[in-house]
């Protein structure tokens, strides 16, 4: 009992000196006139997904907002309204094996996926799992600049049972966030095993290995889907973000829009159009260096993402996709590299498609499903087929399967815990109202 009582008198007085420092902090941003609120959130972003762009949007979007009676959060001193910018720390592959077990992505991919979603300003690389007295003190030193920190309304405890979120929750620094629902890296890891056991069943097929049957296992059967796209959802991803002057992002922007204007002036091009056809299914680090790709040679990238009719097991004698066509669209909107996305798009080129967007160049997202009649498309409008290969990153996704199934073991028993985790969430959760 002494050693608690003894602990909590220090807890408290840690609390103390960081409420401290964090007003000395606002008194200075006062005097100063800034105009920008910096947003933090943190997390794993494993298999990143558009539930997690939905909370990289909100927690950006919470800084228009006070926690209670409605106000601008990121006023300044005259109560102007602020700028927003938005920073993510990334957990790094160490902390997540030590907290969670093993990370389908290393952090070089995670970095890549969470770096290319719209509302993100910056990255913090290798942060801790635990947001510890030193870190949080840091966040909210002048280094950082961090107004607040936000999480998702699904608790995060550390491996001793404790809130992960303490220390700023103490501070009054913290913020919550809507949880999406029908999606999550768990959901997802239990995809990727169904997917390579299904392509496995697949390959055998093909190779007359008859003692498959070529039947499927109850196992294997496809995942349903939870997540229900609205209207508002959609309008949510595609509305445009501005980035303040002092944000990475900004930067990064201003300096390709100067070199693609400048690449016009001096070849004497029209505006360009790339028309990316894809199923997009788990978008990964590689779909967003082939969206990148495409964005430094066209002045707009329209992703089209396939619909699920042409994607079926008779059409392509694949598996189907993991995710239904609004599940793959929706990250893709979330991608900065895309300026529009066709959900539902068809599999082949038309003449109607080269005409509605006025495409000049279009790219497969595997080379190999180009047809005779695409090409006779292209060519009869004018348009250049691009072949954009894989650089760094793998964008099959039986290449991340194949990761979740040599550690099967490992992945299946963190699925036991994290399904029971899940189950009592579900079983406790209440509503949240979102941005």
């Amino acid at each position: 009992m002494i050693t608690s009582i003894s602990s909590s008198f220090l807890l408290v007085g840690a609390f103390v000196a960081l409420r401290i420092r964090a007003e000395k902090k606002k008194t200075s941003v006062k005097k100063t006139g800034r105009k920008v609120f910096r947003v933090y959130v943190d997390g794993c972003f494993d298999l990143m997904h558009f539930g997690h762009a939905n909370a990289l949007r909100q927690a950006r979007a919470i800084a228009s907002f006070r926690s209670t009676g409605g106000g601008k959060e990121g006023g300044d001193a005259e109560g102007g309204e602020a700028e927003v910018e938005l920073i993510v720390g990334l957990v790094s592959d160490e902390e997540i094996l030590r907290c969670k077990g093993p990370p389908v992505l290393p952090e070089q991919e995670r970095v890549k996926c969470v770096r290319a979603v719209k509302w993100v300003d910056d990255i913090i690389a290798n942060v801790p799992y635990e947001l510890t007295k030193e870190f949080v003190e840091e966040l909210l030193s002048e280094k950082y600049g961090i107004d607040c920190i936000v999480h998702g309304d699904d608790p995060c405890y550390l491996p001793d049972g404790t809130d992960a979120y303490a220390i700023p929750k103490a501070l009054g620094k913290y913020r919550e966030i809507k949880r999406t629902e029908g999606v999550s890296t768990t959901d997802l890891v239990a995809r990727l095993l169904e997917y390579a056991d299904a392509s496995e069943n697949t390959t055998s097929k093909s190779a007359g290995d008859e003692s498959s049957g070529g039947k499927r296992s109850e196992k294997n059967e496809r995942h349903e889907a939870r997540f229900c796209t609205t209207a508002s959802r959609i309008a949510q991803f595609a509305a445009k973000v501005s980035y303040s002057k002092t944000s990475k992002m900004h930067e990064e922007t201003e300096k390709r829009k100067t070199d693609k204007k400048q690449r016009k002036n001096e070849r004497n091009e029209e505006t360009t159009c790339c028309y990316v056809v894809g199923a997009f299914d788990v978008f990964n680090a590689g779909h967003v260096e082939l969206l990148e790709e495409c964005s430094f040679v066209a002045d707009k990238v329209v992703c089209a993402v396939i619909a699920d009719e042409y994607l079926t097991r008779d059409k392509t004698n694949q598996p189907p996709p993991m995710l239904n066509q609004s599940e793959r669209a929706m990250s893709a909107i979330a991608c900065r590299h895309c300026d529009d996305v066709v959900v539902g798009a068809p599999a082949r080129l038309t003449d109607d498609i080269c005409k509605t967007f006025n495409v000049t160049a279009v790219v497969f997202e595997n080379d190999d499903a180009v047809t005779e009649r695409d090409r006779n498309v292209c060519e009869k409008n004018g348009v250049q087929i691009l072949s954009v290969k894989e650089r760094v990153f793998s964008r099959k996704k039986l290449t991340i399967a194949k990761r979740v199934q040599a550690n099967r073991a490992l992945f299946e028993e963190r699925q036991k815990r994290k399904m029971a985790s899940e189950k009592a969430y579900y079983e406790q959760k209440a509503f949240v109202a979102e941005d």
